[in-house]
């Protein structure tokens, strides 16, 4: 019997009905074939883009997809990123935390986003020391705040007490995200990830 064929993707339409389509059941051999698709386009220089497009999604399976996509993304082209462009993608996720504490968004997906984050930080030659009290900040403007604004706000003591809850479940989420990755990571010192993360202030 001939493998079955899935044909690649045109659109961002027919990408999102993929990936709604990869978390049904269904062959083993579709599945696969789906898999592969979906690994090509992430890889591919459009992958930013299209991460961006699935986070904003009806369907959380995709949007779960998308922060998927930008974690895959991190971990093989953060070498091709220079300075401004690590800064202005760490602008869109951040964002994009807000936005989905914002829209209600459920654990799956908030968690996998703030993952994300966590691969941001342990990325080499990221620059991103308080990225604890940058959250905190971000969650209370409504929007992700330069990082070189940090010392115009209030001391994260203080600004913790305006969290609502999700915000503070998103920010307990990082946390333990960055916590199980620099748990996993292969790294000499681990205190140089770990001390730059407190929460300055």
């Amino acid at each position: 019997m001939a493998n079955p064929v899935v044909p690649m993707p045109q659109s961002l339409a027919e990408v999102e009905q993929l990936v709604i389509q990869l978390y049904e059941p269904g062959s083993p051999k579709i599945v696969a074939a789906i898999q592969e698709h979906l690994q090509t386009l992430q890889r591919s220089t459009n992958g930013w883009q299209m991460a961006d497009v699935l986070l904003g999604s009806q369907d959380p399976k995709v949007r779960f997809f998308g922060a998927l996509t930008f974690t895959v993304k991190l971990n093989l082209d953060w070498d091709t990123l220079d300075t401004e462009n690590a800064q202005l993608l760490l602008s869109r996720l951040v964002t994009w935390l807000i936005r989905l504490v914002c829209q209600d968004e459920g654990p799956l997906v908030l968690k996998k986003m703030c993952s994300t984050l966590a691969t941001y930080f342990l990325r080499p030659t990221a620059s991103w020391p308080q990225c604890i009290r940058h959250l905190i900040c971000s969650f209370c403007k409504g929007e992700a705040v330069p990082e070189d604004s940090l010392e115009q706000y209030p001391q994260t003591s203080d600004l913790m007490q305006n969290l609502n809850v999700p915000q503070m479940m998103a920010m307990f989420w990082f946390a333990e995200s960055l916590s199980d990755e620099v748990q996993k990571a292969d790294i000499g010192n681990l205190h140089q990830y770990v001390l730059p993360c407190r929460a300055n202030r």
